[in-house]
């Protein structure tokens, strides 16, 4: 196949049904209304952008690949912001495959980006894997010090309960003493939390921006699979926890917020008796992070002896928006952007 015969396009809705399609080959597990459903939320209904940012390969009328972003909006320092755009799902057919589709498809949104309203913007990649990242370098997306990895809280009377089938007790309040509530909720309180992010987000990094817009869309249609702790002194919330049921005895925190660590820990260790969790996972990148956890009783995924068995660990990438840059536009605000400490980034933000 000559790769001149390629033709790389800008989606359109025409292409819905063909990209739908395509997307069984990375969602396994989901028919093709779930595929539609997901793919919807992700990219049509995104509050932070007119439409879908995603590139489509052609090879006569036919769709042999894609690259999609979801775009979000960070904010740093006192009010401003800034588009981040996360590469999310990406695929190109078998057949069509080391002919340089993958890196046509990116250089399209380069090219496009470097003059659009999204010239303010970044590129943060918290998705790559061990495929895609030699082709991501080569296109100079530099590397953070933050590595991709995981720690783990475990509890053993959790998993006996669970193996005993020994149930948790039917309760919402997991703790209320004197002017203290610890709350266990399957509703998403978006007011409180605004409120509670615009008061105690740090300025010195560069974090998502939890506005309405984010709550309402990054948890829509809550289900049961997602917990909510709401921490409260004097009915005013002083910290926030949120949690998706992966299977019966692991759970993962997508987010999570407090005035200090010692609120942290309690709604860790509250929900985890509670909720009688076995394994309760968390995503940690930044030195504020695994401080935080690791006075929480986390234990941290060994880096060194995970690449000893060949399961590498793989940095975040980032790169500015413009196709031809400089050392100077990995800085917005004399702030580093290959600095994973200048971030704060969640699972929540991870699509």
């Amino acid at each position: 196949m000559n790769p001149d015969d390629i033709e790389i396009i800008k989606y359109t809705s025409e292409y819905k049904r063909d990209l739908i399609e395509l997307l069984k080959h990375l969602w396994l597990t989901k028919n093709y209304i779930e595929r539609e459903r997901k793919f919807e939320w992700r990219y049509e209904n995104n509050p932070y952008t007119v439409e879908p940012l995603i590139y489509l390969a052609l090879y006569g009328e036919k769709v042999i690949g894609f690259r999609a972003f979801v775009v979000q909006k960070f904010i740093f320092n006192v009010s401003k912001s800034i588009n981040v755009l996360s590469p999310a799902d990406a695929i190109v057919l078998n057949e069509y495959r080391r002919s340089g589709i993958f890196s046509m498809l990116n250089t399209a949104l380069l090219k496009e980006m470097s003059n659009s309203l999204y010239m303010n913007s970044l590129i943060l990649n918290l998705s790559s894997n061990r495929y895609s990242t030699p082709g991501y370098i080569k296109q100079k997306w530099q590397a953070t010090n933050g590595i991709k990895r995981h720690c783990f809280k475990f509890s053993l009377f959790s998993f006996l309960c669970f193996v005993f089938k020994n149930t948790r007790p039917n309760k919402n309040i997991l703790l209320n003493k004197r002017n203290t509530c610890i709350e266990l909720s399957d509703k998403l309180l978006i007011d409180e939390l605004v409120l509670f992010n615009d008061i105690n987000r740090d300025a010195n990094k560069i974090s998502n921006i939890h506005d309405k817009n984010y709550f309402s869309w990054r948890y829509p249609g809550i289900n049961e699979k997602h917990l909510f702790v709401y921490y409260r002194i004097n009915n005013k919330l002083v910290g926030y926890l949120i949690v998706l049921r992966v299977s019966d005895i692991q759970y993962s925190i997508l987010e999570y917020s407090a005035n200090s660590n010692r609120i942290v820990k309690q709604m860790i260790e509250k929900l985890m008796n509670h909720n009688r969790i076995p394994v309760l996972r968390s995503w940690v990148l930044s030195e504020k992070d695994k401080k935080e956890l690791k006075k929480c009783g986390f234990y941290f995924e060994p880096v060194r002896i995970l690449q000893f068995f060949g399961k590498k660990r793989l940095p975040v990438l980032v790169r500015p928006v413009i196709i031809t840059d400089s050392n100077n536009d990995f800085f917005i605000d004399d702030m580093d952007i290959r600095d994973i400490n200048n971030w704060q980034v969640y699972l929540a933000d991870k699509h």
